[in-house]
């Protein structure tokens, strides 16, 4: 099933603004906001990927090798994002297989396929605009 880039946006957006209100009885791993992280759980404030002028955010902030789909669309948002060619470093762990330009030119989203046998570590996301080259990493975990 693919999902348009407008579709993905707005149930990232959802995931991210969504609060926690069931009852702890009724939401298994659902904490009460009064509740205090323990040390070694990262806030969601942790967790946000934020754009900036140099680096933009991307969602999902991560993924996992081993998953029974091997697709991934990736959504990255920054400052006339839609103008970057995106290519990914030489690695045989994944190859890009589209890019969509949303309708913001803020909005950029890339189509991965991640191989079966993939490593965790970082796949190198380069990003071509203007005759600069900006290059990210993006975590694959185990």
């Amino acid at each position: 099933m693919r999902f348009s880039p407008r579709m993905l946006a707005a149930c990232f957006c959802f995931l991210i603004v969504l609060p926690c209100t069931a009852a702890p009885a009724t939401a298994a791993g659902c904490e009460s906001a009064a509740s205090e992280p323990k040390a070694s759980e990262p806030k969601a404030s942790d967790l946000k990927p934020r754009a900036s002028a140099s680096t933009p955010a991307v969602y999902p902030p991560n993924w996992w090798v081993g998953m029974r789909d091997p697709r991934l669309q990736l959504m990255l948002r920054g400052p006339d994002i839609a103008l970057a060619r995106a290519t990914l470093a030489d690695d045989a762990r994944a190859r890009i297989v589209g890019v969509v330009r949303g309708d913001s030119p803020n909005y950029l989203f890339v189509d991965l396929r991640i191989d079966a046998r993939a490593a965790p570590g970082d796949l190198v996301l380069r990003l071509a605009q203007a005759g600069k080259t900006r290059t990210l990493r993006y975590p694959l975990l185990a």
